[in-house]
């Protein structure tokens, strides 16, 4: 519910961007990458195409910030070739079910790092 809620305000802020400034958010506010990051991984968003309905990013997922160290391997971090299509004139209004129902992947930060849903994965203690 609060990934759900967080994605409607980040939608609310660029539609008001869009409406009062002419900045279209949907295209500009992505982080594109400066080079490479953990494991000599591309960091940040890699390519941005847009569509006057649709912007597509790709990225490998990986931030240009410091991570790990990971005590086993098969934790560390690897590049996963993602590609994001997001609607630029999204209508909620006349959506009647909630899509955030399945674990996984619910959203991406403006530096290509996803966002998962609550149900993915496990808590501290495995508290909730």
């Amino acid at each position: 519910m609060t990934i759900f809620l967080m994605l409607i305000i980040l939608i609310g802020f660029i539609k008001a961007q869009i409406n009062s400034t002419g900045y279209d958010a949907t295209i500009l506010s992505w982080i594109k990458s400066a080079g490479y990051g953990y494991n000599r991984i591309l960091t940040n968003i890699n390519k941005i195409e847009y569509s006057p309905n649709y912007v597509r990013i790709h990225t490998e997922g990986i931030p240009s910030y410091s991570m790990g160290p990971w005590n086993i391997s098969s934790e560390a971090p690897m590049a996963q070739n993602l590609t994001f299509k997001i609607a630029r004139n999204l209508n909620l209004q006349n959506s009647t079910t909630n899509k955030f129902k399945a674990a996984g992947k619910v959203g991406l930060l403006i530096n290509g790092v996803s966002i998962y849903n609550s149900n993915d994965g496990q808590s501290y203690l495995n508290m909730g």
